[in-house]
């Protein structure tokens, strides 16, 4: 599935999330996993879930940034791993450019899922930085 059709697939999913009030800390409300099995260690999607959350608060420098996301992250076989996102602004869920990883050379693993949340923290801050520009 490409990132535009896992962006399109992950929307009403992520805009339910958020406007159902269940965006919290527990990253089981605000992330879901699909293909977990693709990974070469054994990990639960609750475990990549918060592996993702803490990367991503690490790598933004704020230990709540995963709080009003809603994330859907995406593995697959071929070795692409995916990240949608989507924040609550106002009524409407602000979605972010999905973010991927791509690995030709081994397996996906869980310091994947970490290289995923830093670039994420990287297009999140950039795109918000650029919305907050054209508002000036």
């Amino acid at each position: 599935m490409s990132g535009k059709n896992v962006l399109s697939a992950a929307l009403p999913l992520l805009a339910a999330t958020l406007q159902s009030g269940c965006m919290t800390s527990n990253p089981g409300e605000s992330c879901t996993v699909e293909g977990a099995q693709f990974l070469s260690e054994s990990a639960t999607e609750t475990q990549i879930c918060n592996l993702f959350e803490a990367k991503l608060s690490e790598a933004m420098e704020d230990e709540g940034a995963g709080s009003n996301l809603a994330m859907s992250i995406e593995i697959e076989k071929t070795g692409t791993i995916n990240a949608s996102i989507a924040k609550m602004t106002g009524s409407d869920p602000a979605t972010y450019p999905t973010i991927s990883v791509d690995v030709m050379d081994r397996p996906l693993n869980l310091s994947d899922v970490e290289r995923l949340a830093v670039s994420a923290a990287e297009a999140i801050q950039s795109e918000d930085a650029r919305k907050a520009a054209s508002t000036e």
